[in-house]
């Protein structure tokens, strides 16, 4: 059952965006889809921008970072 205040997508999106110092321009979107964990409901969201490959996981709950992995592309 989705709680009243889970965030939106768009909120995830710009949590991540401002934990990586980047601007909507930057980035390449290609994922971004709710899932339920162990701890809850949280957005895995993964872009890329410039030369990597950036994955997070952001609380659907709160809108915090829970997990945030940045991978050079070859």
């Amino acid at each position: 059952e989705l709680d009243k205040y889970i965030i939106g997508q768009e909120d995830a999106k710009k949590a991540v965006l401002d934990h990586a110092g980047l601007n909507e321009a930057d980035v390449k979107f290609y994922k971004a889809e709710l899932d339920r964990e162990r701890n809850g409901l949280v957005y895995e969201v993964e872009f890329d921008a410039g030369k990597y490959e950036y994955d997070y996981e952001v609380s659907a709950e709160n809108g915090k970072v829970l997990k945030a992995k940045k991978e050079f592309r070859d």
